[in-house]
């Protein structure tokens, strides 16, 4: 809608105002013949009216006064310059003025230039603005009314890109971007703990600066929960359509309540298109008669699979996005971007994305929690990880503990793979399962071992501790399935490496699997002490065995078999005094 189809509007609305309602109703059906644009916005504002009951324009604006071009004008010791864009009700120029000491300050100052019949929401934007003070907010300097009626604030020129076109162009990686994304995340918890919705959460309201500094601006459709504060809550009306059609929420475009998890919609599209370089539903989904319906009830492509899909981009001249340019500005190649997007990343959007408020995260924090610890490489709250994806995704943060892990584990099981021993004719294939297990020889003995020494033991490596003991047993539990002569030399080998990983499992406070990763190679020590009880390693790695068993039965209140295992250890200890 043009600004004169606007202008044109109200004043249809504003004469049928004072019309009996069956004579306003006929009045806008005759004009939309000649005017059906103007006519029919004049309808529909005027059914809203007798919905709500609120209906008086102000006067402090007259109609030839709220389009007037503000450039080379001044309001108090503001000069205004150019126009930067048309925000939420207003027109945003940029302004400057000289301080006390000689320098010029620039600003941003908004007027409310284009709905004469907002002048109540553009104060309270001006008010909402005021009460704000983050870092990742533009900041309110000053405000009040010109000599003409029209309100107007002064904030914050905040010199940056959205924040798509900002990490495109420096072709930031996707952990680049998360680490952007955390920071938009803090600012808008921080206007949810002021009562503050913003409502319009896209990336042209989100600024980043040459700095890499994120600033949250235009809050003109943003809604205060605190219904002391807020005062009338039908400021927005189904059907207005105030908000961006791209990135509004299934609740904002069917007329539904409004609460915490509308901005974690907002920020779950921000978030989608800083990964995949598209849209959940593109402009062209959205211009049919339906497109509401596409909002509330279609599902969207994960990120991982939309990150593939070409794309016609108008902010590059309409130039087509391919996978791979859209690869390009991610620093890495198409395969790998839809592999780093797959999983973790892809349960965090689709979940920002639910068409029911309650199944979202409720709070923006959670959604920053889970960010966080993808970037650390741990997994997630709403996704649960295999154990092999916890190693690829752990290693970002310890690749040489994971590295040494899958490289030593795969050493050995792909001799193994090969067949067991009574089954390989060929000499070449037994000489290749003789070295495989030496080298289980030392990676029981020694590399696991050293590979857990090397991890630090503060609480924020307790994820990676986890992992590592996982792997251990995972390694020991498939080592038990081969042949018993195959392991005969490895026996004690084995009982160490045992030992050690239900210290570790002990040290993270989980007897169950210190219990469970010795219980294989129990029989194996007591058999190998009852050949012989004069060899005291046989003697002391079985009673080092016993003992840390007793001790986890007894953690776990297993008195019957703690008392079982401690009778055999005493017979252990009776005969060697």
């Amino acid at each position: 809608m043009t600004d004169e189809t606007r202008s044109r509007a109200y004043q249809l609305l504003k004469a049928a105002g004072d019309m009996p309602q069956a004579d306003a109703d006929q009045f806008l059906a005759e004009r939309s013949a000649e005017e059906p644009e103007a006519a029919g916005a004049a309808a529909r504002m005027l059914a809203r009216s007798r919905v709500t009951g609120d209906f008086a324009l102000p006067n402090a604006i007259t109609f030839g006064e709220w389009a007037r071009d503000r450039k080379g004008t001044t309001v108090g010791d503001w000069h205004i310059g150019d126009l930067l864009a048309p925000g939420g009700f207003g027109r945003v120029y940029r302004a400057r003025r000289r301080t006390a000491g000689g320098e010029h300050e620039e600003v941003a100052i908004k007027f409310l230039d284009m709905l004469p019949d907002q002048v109540e929401r553009f104060l309270r934007e001006r008010q909402t603005l005021a009460d704000l003070n983050h870092e990742g907010i533009c900041k309110f300097i000053d405000g009040g009314t010109t000599p003409d009626g029209t309100p107007y604030m002064v904030m914050e020129y905040v010199a940056g890109l959205p924040i798509t076109i900002y990490c495109d162009e420096h072709s930031l990686s996707v952990a680049e971007r998360l680490k952007l994304f955390v920071k938009l995340c803090h600012a808008v918890e921080y206007a949810h703990q002021q009562r503050v919705l913003h409502r319009d959460l896209k990336p042209a309201n989100v600024l980043v600066t040459r700095a890499g500094a994120v600033r949250v601006i235009d809050f003109g459709i943003a809604r205060l929960l605190d219904p002391v504060k807020a005062g009338s809550e039908r400021l927005t009306m189904f059907g207005e359509s105030i908000w961006t059609r791209t990135h509004a929420s299934p609740e904002q475009v069917i007329g539904g309540d409004l609460t915490l998890s509308t901005d974690v919609y907002g920020l779950g599209v921000v978030l989608y298109e800083l990964l995949s370089g598209q849209l959940p539903f593109s402009e062209s989904a959205l211009s049919g008669p339906d497109w509401a319906g596409v909002i509330a009830e279609q599902e969207p492509l994960p990120p991982s699979q939309a990150s593939l899909v070409e794309r016609s981009d108008e902010s590059y001249g309409g130039s087509v996005i391919t996978a791979e340019d859209s690869a390009h500005l991610r620093g890495t190649s198409p395969r790998r971007l839809k592999r780093k997007l797959a999983g973790n990343l892809d349960a965090i959007v689709m979940n920002t994305l639910r068409k029911a408020p309650d199944q979202r995260y409720r709070r923006v924090e959670r959604l920053r929690s889970d960010i966080e610890l993808v970037l650390e490489g741990l997994p997630v709250t709403v996704r649960n990880c295999g154990l092999w994806e916890r190693v690829r995704n752990r290693a970002v943060k310890c690749p040489v503990a994971a590295t040494l892990i899958v490289a030593s584990f795969l050493s050995v099981a792909y001799p193994f793979s090969r067949g067991f021993p009574g089954q390989i004719e060929d000499r070449v294939a037994l000489h290749e399962l003789d070295d495989a297990l030496l080298r289980l020889q030392g990676l029981a003995e020694r590399g696991l071992p050293r590979i857990e020494d090397s991890i630090p033991s503060g609480p924020e490596n307790r994820e990676v501790r986890l992992l590592t003991a996982r792997i251990h047993t995972r390694l020991l539990q498939s080592i038990e399935v081969l042949p018993d002569y195959t392991l005969r030399e490895l026996d004690n080998s084995l009982v160490r490496s045992a030992l050690r990983c239900a210290e570790e499992w002990r040290n993270l406070a989980d007897p169950g699997a210190a219990l469970a990763v010795t219980a294989p190679v129990l029989p194996r020590a007591a058999t190998r002490y009852e050949s012989d009880r004069r060899d005291r390693q046989r003697r002391d790695l079985y009673s080092q065995l016993l003992k840390q068993r007793v001790e986890m039965h007894r953690w776990l209140k297993q008195e019957a078999e703690a008392a079982d295992e401690a009778r055999l250890l005493q017979e252990i200890e009776a005969r060697h005094p």
